[in-house]
Formats: structure tokens, C-alpha cells, sequence
């Protein structure tokens, strides 16, 4: 789903071996544009873990004249290239990329060139606007993912801005000793964007039987 660089596919076709490309749609539209950016004479910021494979996958589409990370600071020594162009790993958080290009615009002169893409993922920023307003609403959320996951921890560090939440990566880390659980009144159950539907069930079903 994350997407490889383009010379996997190179390799893999010289050797003559069949295989199913299970990228993202999004993310394969995300590479799209990085290409398209950087054939345009842009230098391209991929605002996201550098050690990702969605974002080794961008950059190689951007070529020599990109670069990524988590802040300005971690990019660019010194004064930025006169032609930038920002794009993002697509599962990060809106705030979060609002702030980053807000950063870096502050440190931007005005006869700079710049081009802002948006490659955030729309079901991501659904999510964490629903995320948002369930920890508002309810004692605990659960948050079911991966603990590998960059997109489920992110997801619960942002429903704990606005209440209590919690990563699970199955049914059975639902615990009677879970003291927050134990006493709330309500609970609220969201998710990473790769978790699947049955171990979402599988979470809300423990948390039934607590009662």
C-alpha cells in the first residue's frame, strides 16, 4: 500500500517475474505529482518520516532535488532553494501539516516561487476530525491498530488533546484491570486506516463483555 521506489519495478520486470501492484491509489497519485513537481524545476519537500516507505517512495520520484522530514529545521541548513514545492506523506494529520507549511513559509522570501500540493489522504483527515470529536464526547477511546503504525500513534496523540485515548492491536489487550476502561461511562472506538473491520469487532466485542 506504501508504495515502492520505481526501480523495484524495474528490476522485477528485467527478471521477467509477474506481480500485483497493491499501491494506494492516493499514494501512487502522491508519487504522480512529486514527478510532475520536480520535471517543473521545483525542489520538492516531502513533509513526513524520512524513514517511511511511503516517503522513500516519494522522494525517489522527486529525484536528486527533494528532501524530507518533520520540520524545517531538519530539511534546510541555511536559506531555502528560490523554487519550492511542499507536498506530504499522505496519512499524516491536517494540523499537522498545516503547521509545518506554516513554519515554513515564516522562513520564505518574498521573490521565492512555491507550489503547496495536497496529498493528504481523505480518509485520514475524516478520520482524525471524527477522532477529534469522539474524544471530546467520551471518558476513553480506543484507537485499534498497529503499534508500528506511524498513523495509529499519531491518531491517538491526537485524540488525547481532547480527552483520553488508547492504542489496542487486538481483543486482547482489553483488560478488566484497564482502570480508565473500567470506570467510564463511555467509550468511544475508532481506528488506524489499515486495521481491518473484523479486528474492529473484535475490540468492540471485548469491551462488551467488561460490562
Amino acid at each position: 500500500a506504501h508504495g515502492v521506489p520505481a526501480q523495484v519495478y524495474h528490476q522485477l520486470q528485467h527478471r521477467g517475474l509477474k506481480f500485483i501492484d497493491t499501491t494506494c491509489p492516493i499514494v501512487r497519485k502522491a508519487q504522480q505529482v512529486a514527478s510532475q513537481l520536480a520535471s517543473e524545476g521545483y525542489f520538492v519537500v516531502v513533509y513526513g518520516d524520512p524513514g517511511h516507505a511511503e516517503v522513500k517512495g516519494l522522494l525517489d520520484r522527486a529525484g536528486p532535488k527533494s528532501k524530507a522530514g518533520l520540520s524545517v529545521s531538519s530539511i534546510f541548513r541555511g536559506r531555502l532553494p528560490k523554487r519550492l514545492a511542499i507536498l506530504s506523506q499522505t496519512t499524516r494529520l491536517p494540523h499537522e501539516v498545516q503547521a509545518f507549511v506554516g513554519e515554513l513559509l515564516t522562513s520564505l522570501e518574498k521573490f521565492q516561487d512555491i507550489r503547496i500540493a495536497v496529498t493528504l489522504c481523505s480518509h485520514v483527515a475524516r478520520r482524525a476530525r471524527e477522532a477529534a470529536s469522539l474524544a471530546s464526547s467520551t471518558d476513553v477511546v480506543v484507537v485499534v491498530g498497529d503499534p508500528q503504525s506511524s498513523n495509529s500513534n499519531r491518531l491517538v496523540e491526537w485524540c488525547n488533546q481532547f480527552g483520553y485515548a488508547r492504542l489496542v492491536s487486538s481483543a486482547n489487550m482489553i483488560d478488566v484491570e484497564w482502570q480508565e476502561l473500567k470506570v467510564a461511562q463511555t467509550v468511544g472506538v475508532t481506528s488506524g486506516t489499515s486495521s481491518p473491520d473484523w479486528l474492529i469487532d473484535e475490540v468492540i466485542d471485548a469491551i462488551e463483555r467488561l460490562d
